[in-house]
């Protein structure tokens, strides 16, 4: 695949890996990557907006780029499957995201999809997922440690069976699967192979259940689960009856298998598993007796099966499974300079100490991740002002939203000072805010009920805080309640004089998840101050925003 042109608003995905936090790290097998330490598990947001409008699309055609085709490919099925009614896109913004693997013990995060937030009409924000993947030899796969491979042209292929046996793998190797302890259903069809055709067979007379010889594989069976269509589709598709039970003990002919029928088959015989278990093929159609005492047993069938086939988008016998179009693919290039200078260009703003100055209001919204007991205290050591999630010894994640986060303070100015690289390491650094501060009396916190590190106080509007252990997120809260929850940056448990210190800051605004802000605890000089935590309030449910409208706007330093 050749390399996609990119227009200038799309180039911000020519990310660098060092803007992302990264350095070098060597695994346990020798190998070197780009270890992230900068929480990005949740996402990395990326400077980007597009309105355009249905049905043609305009402005994503009118650029000779490779992934505004892509875009515009994907909002024009969408909006014709979906809402063909709506006239306006509005893409919001790009979202580089970061999981820990699913297969493995390993919690490093990896680069996992781009999400393209976006909006239909007045809608509100969703996202498409579009997987980042690499062919395994390709030096960024290990380097950027990417869990997604490209997507084989045929399920069937070499690469394609490759896939969907260490899928298989990793799943036994994470379950309690148990190859020695079997069902079996009544009957099930012997797939056969390409010279042999396939065939019904009994399970309580097939001989090679009862030789040793053959082995615990020797029971493994997959079920089919699919949709037989119309009534009309349904009826004429091949099945078992009285009358042709026995001659499906003979064969079955391959050739009349309806579509999904024979995908399931070649799928058996591809992963090596020699028995297909079928509810048209394998229960009597049309025999009550059967079909009254095999249905009874359909848990157990499922249950388990070796592996279940769902035909998950097919709406009849005949649509099949195996034949798949060509993904729409999307290549950007990949260069490791570790060097945010080069990052720096495609993102709005200063850097500040891993963050950036125009982001600032939702950069500042970062969560320590260690579990409130193990959450140590920051180093005495000086590696970068409090606000800034490089302070921290531990991992960290930033707020998430699905929309559009708004600034609540205004900042006046912001500066790091460093040694010689600004992008390496700092000795000073401050924030200059306009902001709602308010000074929290209370030293009393309690955990939220089923969330038992998310403390929480609950603030009234005469000042009074109160403090309840079995909180809930559904609370309905008495007239005048302001309730928060806070998330603090280290163990304040046995340093309650400093809780009565704490103020709350108001930095930002979430439509979904309600203000957002800072806790903070006074520095040394008037109006300075450090970062001690966050705090999340609903903007409607707990009167936050009525709460905030009686609180006077000031000048704060954050060191």
């Amino acid at each position: 695949m050749a390399r996609s042109s990119l227009c200038e608003k799309c180039q911000v995905l020519q990310f660098d890996d060092k803007a992302l936090g990264a350095h070098v790290a060597t695994s346990k097998t020798g190998k070197r990557y780009a270890k992230l330490d900068t929480g990005l598990d949740t996402g990395l947001f990326l400077e980007y907006s597009l309105k355009d409008t249905f049905p043609d699309l305009p402005v994503l055609a009118e650029e000779e780029c490779g992934m505004c085709a892509f875009l515009r490919e994907r909002f024009l099925d969408l909006n014709e499957k979906a809402e063909p009614h709506l006239s306006t896109l509005e893409i919001t913004g790009f979202r580089l995201d970061f999981r820990p693997p699913y297969t493995t013990a390993d919690l490093i995060p990896r680069l996992n999809a781009l999400m393209v937030d976006y909006k239909l009409g007045d809608g509100s924000v969703r996202s498409i997922i579009l997987g980042i993947q690499a062919e395994p030899e390709d030096p960024c796969y290990n380097w950027l440690r990417l869990s997604r491979r490209p997507i084989a042209s045929s399920v069937l292929s070499e690469s394609g069976i490759l896939r969907m046996k260490e899928m298989i793998e990793s799943a036994i190797s994470r379950t309690h699967y148990n190859a020695g302890e079997y069902y079996l259903p009544t009957r099930l069809v012997h797939v056969g192979d390409e010279q042999h055709e396939p065939r019904l067979v009994v399970s309580e007379s097939h001989p090679p259940f009862f030789m040793e010889k053959e082995g615990c594989n020797a029971h493994r069976y997959i079920a089919l689960s699919y949709c037989w269509g119309s009534r009309t589709e349904a009826e004429q598709q091949l099945k078992t009856t009285r009358d042709s039970v026995k001659s499906h003990m003979q064969r079955i002919p391959i050739e009349a298998l309806p579509q999904t029928l024979l995908d399931a088959v070649l799928v058996c015989r591809a992963l090596g598993v020699r028995y297909l278990w079928v509810d048209v093929l394998c229960i009597i159609q049309g025999d009550k007796v059967d079909w009254e005492r095999e249905s009874a047993t359909m848990a157990n069938v499922y249950s388990h099966s070796f592996l279940t086939v769902c035909a998950a988008q097919g709406d009849s016998c005949q649509s099949g499974f195996l034949k798949r179009h060509p993904p729409s693919q999307v290549e950007i290039s990949f260069h490791s300079s570790l060097d945010p200078s080069r990052f720096s260009t495609n993102v709005s703003g200063k850097y500040l100490a891993g963050l950036w100055s125009d982001n600032l209001h939702h950069g500042l919204i970062w969560v320590s991740t260690h579990r409130d007991g193990d959450r140590s205290e920051i180093k005495s050591t000086y590696t970068a002002p409090s606000w800034s999630w490089a302070c921290q010894p531990g991992p960290v994640t930033f707020h998430k939203s699905e929309g559009q986060v708004y600034q609540k303070a205004k900042v006046l100015t912001a500066e790091t000072s460093f040694t010689i690289d600004p992008y390496g390491q700092i000795t000073d650094g401050f924030v200059l805010l306009s902001a709602k501060i308010y000074k929290i009396s209370s030293t009393r916190f309690g955990a939220l009920k089923g969330i038992p590190n998310e403390p929480f106080f609950r603030h009234d509007l005469s000042g009074n805080i109160h403090s309840d252990a079995t909180l809930e997120l559904s609370l309905v809260p008495r007239e005048g309640e302001y309730t928060v929850f806070v998330w603090f940056d280290q163990n304040y448990k046995s340093k309650k004089h400093l809780v009565r210190q704490m103020s709350i800051v108001l930095v930002s605004t979430d439509p979904m998840n309600g203000l957002l802000g800072l806790l903070v605890l006074p520095a040394t000089t008037q109006n300075e101050y450090t970062r001690a935590g966050v705090f999340r309030s609903r903007s409607f449910d707990y009167r936050g925003a009525e709460f905030w409208d009686n609180v006077e706007t000031t000048t704060i330093k954050l060191i």
